[in-house]
């Protein structure tokens, strides 16, 4: 090669460096993320010399003039260096061990080059490639340090990112915190496209002209622009970004060239992010190319490739250093041999996990902080685990992070007051070696915080505790391995283990043991190997294109499609110096989904590749299997070219059977016996040598552990491999204690719902379960009792028990059967909440508990699209009844007579078709849980984890006794009103340390639709009970242990038979009456005031379709915070469809949604605003509207004022409104359309 090449990732502390010399010979450095290098003092030598610790590297003359300090206190600038005495004005009271930090006023980056070329004794202003990753973009976005930016979005949409989805972050808070958006002034301008690209309303630029000027006024300096369908048609935002140039703006960046991807939220956040990162970044690497020259300066991306600066957007290198990380790993384990690879990455304050087979796919979408970005990226999951961790015991179990005890204090054994975390375990357990910090170790202070949190935790034995945070740390970072390999139907077991970071291999055999894996590979620069992926990455270009479209259609236009994206590409790297003869062969991938679907699967392309074949086995390696009579769709390629990369190395692990002979050794502890613990110097390791476990190899930058039954073969490119001896046991046999065992069972099972969640949302065809998320899964015990849950919808999971206790009335489960069923008499809600249920069992098939998903089908029969008809007076009204029957029994499925079921009755169901993939994704959804507990069962007996079981049921009995011993035990009364009189009564009484809830004087049976269930009853009552005990627990049935429910006759528990005629109808009752019940119950308890009490239920459709959405409002204010605005509250959760999906599935244009200002509740702490949703249509429609709190606004609080109450209206094709009734159906012509505006949350306090 010729000239110099240098690489650098740099992090949030420290930054790594790689420097390979015209004669390959690679250097290599740490330093500072500050630019700062740091010594210690060794002694005052006068008034103006000191002697200091010879630094890592020689800083040579440059550091003379250079500001210094002591011990954090500034000692102005350095005057003269001579070896290991600096000249300085020295401060009083300095002694020997202070420590010194001198800086170097670059960056980082820029410091390690010249450091390590004054290690090479040679001139930076040689020829030389500069390789950069970097978190400078990724701390800024977290901190929230952009450039001031102006926002400039469509008319109706100004709020957008204060709406986001409408979804409230964590399901059981009172206090609501949604994330702030990053911009300065949001602006929104007139003019619209349609789906197609097609202008409906001209821009006005007149007045985007004057909106710019005072945005510039008002100290912007960077404009983003993101107008809807602009993915599609960027002749607005053209013409806007011209514009804003001419006003002033420093940076203009449109979503239609930093990403023309379809979704308006999440494009719009990537445009901003981008607009207020670009200037930080481009000031940063024009800092770093000052200090190269002309020299060519290349940027790491998340992508894991190399562009030029003019190809640079800030967005890109977000997750660059990981992304380093992934290929650093690839070529690691493909010089050992490997062909299918894990990466474990630990640092100090997360895990990443990689996995590579044959090619790496990238992935659309990245989350930093609380932004979502599109993006292609490396597909890495992070888990908040590292050697900063900090370990502790809290409610009945262990914790590793997600906090970190960070650089400072850092960890205990720092001695800067730090808490205990990982690292301390694994010096307290010999599993790292004290010397081989770079800074003195205290290991009695170390012993002496793991002794607290053993005393805390009630355990005698320190030791123990130390193996059971390290076991939580472990599986952790295992279950993580799992769910990036299980999601692409891969199995961990078949795959190699890179073992890299700081810490990634002190836990690399523990977790190989727990996935089956046999090999490990520990590659040299294991500490900075991020630095050496970017020292090995090419140059590349992503070029995406979106275009939705009928599979027959695309897959014809393909070759078409890839031979331009193939010129754009080439012209891309051919301007960056590339000549297309160094090109690798393109990459093409066709992202294919089922017609209706919104996750896609990216398959390779090839000219004349069968990529439906291809897809269809790929989805049934994934989900299990494929929907009969499904249609594809597809939705996006990419074409990723890259230049062609040097070929890998091949690496030896020749077993010499040489060992060897480490000169030192620690103490440890494993497996329940103090050991001797041996350490090996990898540099001093030569081809062949074995290393058998336990034992310590130490790299300069990392360290790995060997453990019992497990050996390392040094490789002949430096790596050790780890392998397990022959004989090996598949899981650890040291003893784990009750508390340990309880987190990890728990922790597998809060993972097993969200899987099974992940699952569902991925498959299922119904927009409301794809996109609104309207689902829920749930674990509960062989009683039928609700135990666990993931963090779903409300309303859906209080119900859940009762419903499993009803068909179990009527059923007997065996290994394999599934029963459904959607029953409001069978513990149902309303009548498109389909529920499917299946039976856990062990070895020997002795019934374990059980798994339910419930999921809101968008159609289901009824007089109306949408099954939600506004005025039903029977249940046969509002859709197709069914009754608890098996869908899978005795290995056969029953499909035929459930399709037989819902398109026979007298208002059948208008999707068949979806029905059925809907019903089918519930069914993976179940299988996917019931292999995660069989996995479960085969890590932990039987036994032991029917015994977790009932203590996770006793943590719901526990926290409501400790509530009814703590709590005031005077009796309350609350009536709440509904909008056409009917009253709900409850009366909170306390006898004999029993809570009684009593619904006594509630109206009765209602005529229309807002008659609910006892098992609507149960969910609004567990919701509360959660929210009043306030504690970090699943939601289950422990929390009624102490509590009696009185439910006489009323339109709470009215009468159900098997004839859906003779009963009464229901649907509103699940979504309206369910949150007028909570607002009942918070009242009388005091909590907060009132939220919205309504879903704002929409529908509308005709007979070729049916959509369904709820829209947020304003949440309620209570003591000491405000309520939040334009959230869903209480009973549910469900997110809002993206206005540009939306537009592109069904006919309808989107004229509004933004927030109902002023309609809060004022108050001391005020109620949150409701939304405006204006939608027009361009077909002829039936409309129905469900919802509460009309006629009178969402009640406040101790003197707060209530919020306005909702309204909303048709409006015609000129514009004129006429206001309809809070419950109606409508039908409405081509062009016409509907506004709501939502209530406003209650108030808290009286103010003056």
């Amino acid at each position: 090669m010729s000239g110099w090449k240098i690489s650098a990732d740099t992090g949030g502390t420290f930054t790594d460096c790689l420097l390979e010399g015209p004669d390959g010979q690679i250097k290599r450095g740490k330093v500072l993320s500050s630019g700062c290098i740091r010594t210690q003092v060794k002694r005052v030598v006068d008034a103006g010399r000191i002697e200091i610790v010879p630094f890592a590297i020689s800083p040579g003359q440059w550091i003379i003039n250079k500001p210094v300090s002591i011990s954090g206190k500034p000692c102005g600038r350095i005057n003269g260096a001579d070896g290991v005495i600096l000249e300085l004005s020295v401060p009083e009271g300095i002694r020997g061990g202070d420590v010194l930090e001198v800086d170097s006023e670059w960056e980082a980056p820029v410091l390690a080059m010249r450091l390590l070329f004054e290690s090479q004794h040679s001139n930076v202003d040689e020829a030389l490639s500069f390789r950069l990753g970097t978190t400078k973009g990724t701390n800024a976005l977290l901190e929230k340090k952009g450039a001031p930016t102006a926002l400039f979005l469509s008319k109706g949409f100004e709020d957008l990112l204060l709406i986001r989805d409408q979804k409230r972050p964590e399901l059981f808070s009172r206090k609501i915190d949604k994330p702030l958006p990053l911009y300065h002034r949001v602006v929104e301008i007139s003019g619209r496209l349609d789906t197609h690209g097609n202008e409906l309303e001209p821009l006005d630029l007149e007045a985007l002209r004057k909106a710019a000027n005072r945005a510039l006024q008002d100290g912007c300096e960077v404009a983003a622009i993101c107008f809807l369908n602009s993915w599609k048609n960027p002749c607005h935002e053209l013409a806007a970004e011209g514009i804003l140039s001419e006003c002033g703006f420093k940076t203009v960046c449109c979503s239609s060239s930093i990403r023309p991807l379809i979704k308006y939220l999440d494009r719009t956040e990537t445009t901003l992010v981008n607009a207020t990162l670009s200037p930080v970044m481009d000031s940063y690497l024009d800092r770093v190319q000052g200090e190269i020259g002309d020299n060519r300066l290349w940027v790491m991306t998340s992508a894991g490739g190399l562009v030029s600066r003019a190809r640079f957007h800030a967005v890109d290198s977000l997750v660059s250093g990981p992304a380093g990380g992934v290929l650093g790993a690839v070529e690691a384990g493909k010089r050992a041999g490997l062909s299918r690879i894990i990466g474990l990455d630990m640092g100090g304050t997360s895990t990443d996990v990689s996995r590579w087979k044959n090619n790496l796919e990238l992935r659309q979408q990245i989350q930093v902080g609380e932004a979502r970005i599109l993006t292609p990226a490396l597909p890495i999951e992070t888990v908040a685990a590292g050697g900063g961790s900090i370990c502790g015991f809290k409610d009945s179990t262990l914790f590793v992070g997600p906090e970190s005890a960070g650089a400072n204090p850092g960890p205990a054994c720092y001695g800067a007051g730090g808490p205990l975390t990982l690292t301390d375990v694994h010096l307290l357990l010999g599993r790292m070696d004290p010397d081989g910090f770079s800074i003195p170790i205290r290991f009695d202070l170390a012993k002496q915080a793991m002794q607290a949190v053993a005393d805390e935790a009630g355990e005698k034995d320190w030791r123990t505790l130390a193996e059971g945070f390290l076991t939580v740390a472990t599986e952790r970072t295992a279950q993580a391995i799992r769910q990036i390999s299980l999601r692409e139907g891969e199995d961990p077991a078949a795959y190699g283990l890179v073992a890299f970071g700081g810490a990634g291999g002190l836990h690399a055999c523990r977790v190989a043991e727990l996935l089956g894996i046999k090999q490990i590979i520990f590659p040299p620069d294991a500490g900075i190997l991020s630095a050496r992926g970017i020292h090995t990455a090419p140059r590349e270009s992503v070029i995406e294109r979106q275009v939705i479209q009928a599979f027959e259609e695309g897959e014809p236009c393909l070759e078409s499609h890839f031979s331009e994206m193939q010129l754009e590409a080439t012209g891309h790297l051919q301007k960056d110096g590339v000549d297309r003869d160094d090109l690798s062969p393109r990459s093409c991938s066709v992202f294919i989904r089922l017609q209706g679907q919104e996750a896609s699967i990216p398959v390779q392309w090839e000219s004349g590749s069968d990529v439906g074949r291809v897809f269809r086995d790929k989805f049934i390696a994934i989900f299990g299997y494929f929907p009969k009579g499904a249609q594809l769709e597809i939705v996006k390629l990419r074409l990723r070219l890259l230049e062609r990369s040097e070929k890998t190395v091949t690496e030896k692990f020749e077993e010499q059977r040489v060992p060897s002979n480490p000169e030192r050794s620690v103490e440890g502890f494993l497996e329940g016996e103090e050991v001797r613990i041996p350490v090996h110097e990898r540099i001093l390791l030569h081809p062949g040598n074995v290393i058998a476990g336990p034992a310590i190899i130490r790299d300069p930058y990392g360290t790995a552990f060997v453990e019992s039954g497990w050996k390392g073969i040094a490789g002949t490119e430096g790596s050790v491999q780890i392998l397990p001896v022959e004989g090996k046991l598949a899981q650890p046999q040291f003893a784990r204690s009750a508390k340990v065992e309880r987190t990890l069972v728990l922790n597998r099972i809060a993972g097993m719902l969200e899987e099974m969640g992940d699952q569902l949302q991925r498959t299922a065809l119904s927009t409301n379960i794809r996109e609104r998320l309207d689902f829920s899964c749930a674990l509960l015990d062989e009683k039928g009792r609700l135990l666990a849950n993931a963090p779903h919808i409300p309303v859906h999971l209080g119900a859940m028990g009762l419903c499993v206790r009803e068909c179990l009335k009527q059923y007997t489960f065996t290994p394999g059967d599934v029963l459904v069923t959607n029953h409001p008499g069978a513990g149902g809600s309303h009548l498109p909440d389909v529920t499917l249920i299946c039976g856990l069992f062990d070895a020997e098939e002795r019934l374990m508990g059980y798994l339910a998903n419930r999921a809101h089908h968008a159609e289901i029969g009824g007089r109306s699209p949408g099954s939600m008809p506004a005025d039903a007076r029977t249940l046969e009204e509002e859709g197709v009844l069914i009754p608890p029957q098996w869908l899978i029994h005795k290995d056969s499925d029953r499909f035929d007579l459930i399709e037989q079921l819902l398109s026979t009755a007298r208002y059948p169901t208008r999707s068949i078709r979806e029905n059925r993939i809907d019903l089918e994704a519930q069914l993976a959804s179940l299988q996917r849980g019931r292999d995660l507990f069989n996995d479960i069962l085969r890590d932990f007996s039987a036994g032991k984890v029917s015994a977790h079981f009932n203590e996770l049921f006793g943590f719901g009995v526990s926290a409501m006794k400790r509530y009814i011993e703590s709590c005031d035990l005077s009796s309350s009364h609350v009536v709440e009103t509904m909008d056409d009189g009917h009253e709900i009564s409850v009366t909170i009484e306390h006898r004999s340390g029993i809570m009684e809830i009593d619904f006594d004087g509630t109206s009765t049976t209602h005529p229309g639709n807002l008659n609910a269930t006892p098992a609507i009853v149960r969910s609004a009552v567990l919701y509360v009970l959660r929210l009043l005990v306030n504690e970090p627990i699943p939601l289950n049935e422990g929390l009624l242990e102490g509590v009696r429910i009185k439910l006489p006759d009323c339109f709470l528990n009215p009468l159900f038979s098997d004839d859906a005629r003779a009963c009464p109808a229901v649907v509103g009752g699940n979504v309206e009456t369910s949150q007028r019940m909570v607002d009942a119950l918070v009242r009388a308890f005091g909590l907060m005031a009132s939220g919205q009490g309504t879903m704002n239920n929409l529908l509308f459709g005709n007979e070729q379709f049916g959509y369904y959405e709820t829209i947020g409002g304003g949440a309620g204010a209570g003591e000491c915070f405000d309520g939040a605005s334009g959230v869903h509250v209480h009973m549910t959760n469900t997110a809002i469809t993206d206005p540009e999906i939306l537009e592109n599935r069904f006919p309808v244009y989107c004229r509004e949604f933004s927030l109902r200002k002023g309609s809060g509740g004022t108050g001391i702490f005020s109620g949150g605003d409701g939304l405006v949703r204006e939608l027009h249509f361009l077909e002829n429609v039936s409309v129905s509207l469900l919802s509460q709190n009309r006629n009178q606004g969402p009640r406040g609080l101790h003197g707060g004022a209530d919020g306005l109450p909702g309204q909303q209206w048709i409006v015609s094709r000129d514009g004129i409104k006429k206001r309809i009734e809070g419950h109606a159906q409508v039908s409405l012509e081509a062009g016409e359309g509907i506004r709501v505006e939502t209530p406003g949350g209650g108030g808290w306090g009286r103010r003056g």
